[in-house]
């Protein structure tokens, strides 16, 4: 199986591990023990670099590509 096929179910996995894990931490220790929560409410105010970052990963992800011969 190449890659092409690999990514998007390997991507759409760790999402859901993602997901999962978070509504476990919620329910474990409630939302301070969210990612979202350790993102938001700890990280981007104590090192804003990271709310950057987290910029800066969304536009790569997101940018069209540029078409090439290989792509079309």
């Amino acid at each position: 199986m190449s890659a092409k096929k690999i990514t998007p179910f390997f991507t759409i996995g760790l999402i859901a591990v993602i997901a999962l894990y978070d509504f476990w931490a919620y329910f474990q220790g409630g939302q301070e023990a969210t990612i979202s929560w350790i993102i938001i409410e700890r990280w981007s105010t104590q090192y804003p670099a990271i709310t950057f970052l987290v910029g800066f990963v969304m536009g790569h992800l997101f940018w069209p590509l540029a078409k090439t011969e290989k792509n079309k």
